[in-house]
């Protein structure tokens, strides 16, 4: 199970790293796209999903 849990888990950051690097390019910037903030936990209930959500959202329309 571990090779699959580490599979995954290097599938998933180079999804993000790809994801970051298209949102820098779309507001045009450079360097790291959440600079040393970020936390990593588990979204166990809809609810902390849809805060999450919002939080991000909102600080994407407010910073650029």
């Amino acid at each position: 199970m571990f090779a699959v849990e580490r599979a995954l888990g290097r599938g998933l950051k180079g999804l993000l790293v790809r994801l970051a690097n298209a949102l820098n390019r779309a507001w045009k910037r450079r360097g790291r796209l959440i600079r040393d903030r970020y936390h990593a936990g588990l979204l166990k209930k809809p609810r902390e999903v849809r805060q999450v959500l919002v939080y991000v959202l909102q600080r994407a329309s407010t910073s650029h």
